[in-house]
């Protein structure tokens, strides 16, 4: 009975041993490493803003040698090469009112254009892609190319798109145009500051001018400062001009050889084509559509409109 006795203690004492060995350290021991981890993330939170501000001092000091400050803005230029982005050039916004450059500013070119419409009919709203391919039309969406360039964007997700990367199709060469200070307006309702954030819509290159369009996707009175085409000089990247607001939300345009075509409008709001002249970016004419113009087109001279729920087309003339 004694030995019976002798060998269930030892088991016992054998078992608490044996579970002893998967217990965690003791709490003074997590202790200790946990402030080793955070003084180790401290660290290197520090080593990161010292290598941040020495980029940023670097970049400051070589946009200075090179002179590239336009209206007493310094162009920001970053080495982007991770991410193939190559330069990075932070672009200047010159505020939310019309602007014009002085050098153009005085230009009272009007061009002369008159669309005629040709054809009006509803569509189905969603039979998109069978308007595309009835019409032989090419669909203006991110990323494309034109003759000169391959056109991508990108941004804090697939759709709040900021960044413009330009291809040169001969050269191969990068240029990322960061339009980051042109997302929000000084105008808005707090309420609905997670609407109001605008994107880069659609964007071409015509003769080393930079044509593009920002806008959100929210009523005007939710941020009326919104909904801009804005030209942008090539070979030193400062605005030539940005239209008044509320001028284009199409998810695309037309560059015509005087003047673009787009279109603005929203639920409840009126809805127009818009006629831009491109020297000075003035609004020259508005023509009343249906609803919201989503895409413009041009193809032999005609120009293909898909709205909300009405195609049209106009003959330039």
């Amino acid at each position: 009975m004694k030995k019976l006795m002798i060998s269930f203690l030892l088991t016992i004492s054998i078992g608490f041993v044996l579970s002893g060995c998967g217990k965690p350290e003791k709490e003074s021991d997590l202790k200790v490493d946990n402030v080793k981890e955070v003084q180790m993330g401290e660290a290197q939170k520090e080593d990161k803003t010292e290598d941040t501000q020495s980029e940023d001092t670097e970049t400051e000091q070589a946009n200075i040698g090179d002179k590239k400050i336009i209206k007493n803005d310094v162009i920001t230029r970053e080495k982007s090469a991770e991410s193939g982005e190559g330069n990075r050039i932070i672009i200047e916004n010159p505020g939310f009112d019309y602007y014009c450059d002085d050098t153009v500013a005085n230009s009272d070119a009007a061009p002369e254009i008159t669309l005629e419409l040709l054809t009006k009919e509803r569509n189905q709203i969603t039979d998109l892609e069978k308007w595309i391919f009835d019409n032989g039309l090419f669909m203006p969406q991110f990323p494309f190319t034109d003759d000169n360039y391959y056109y991508e964007t990108s941004g804090d997700n697939g759709y709040e798109t900021y960044l413009l990367t330009l291809t040169d199709l001969d050269t191969k060469e990068k240029v990322t145009l960061d339009f980051s200070k042109f997302q929000y307006g000084e105008e808005y309702k707090k309420e609905d500051i997670d609407f109001i954030k605008q994107r880069i819509t659609y964007a071409q290159v015509e003769n080393g001018t930079l044509y593009v369009s920002t806008s959100h996707n929210t009523y005007a009175e939710s941020s009326p400062q919104n909904a801009y085409i804005t030209a942008i000089d090539l070979s030193d990247y400062h605005v030539i001009w940005k239209t008044e607001p509320l001028t284009c939300n199409s998810y695309s345009f037309v560059s015509l050889e005087q003047e673009i075509v787009c279109g603005y409008g929203f639920t409840d709001e009126d809805d127009y084509l818009k006629i831009v002249n491109k020297t000075n970016g003035k609004v020259i004419e508005q023509i009343p559509i249906e609803s919201m113009a989503e895409y413009i087109i041009l193809k032999d001279n005609v120009i293909y409109v898909r709205t909300y729920d009405t195609n049209y087309t106009f003959q330039c003339n």
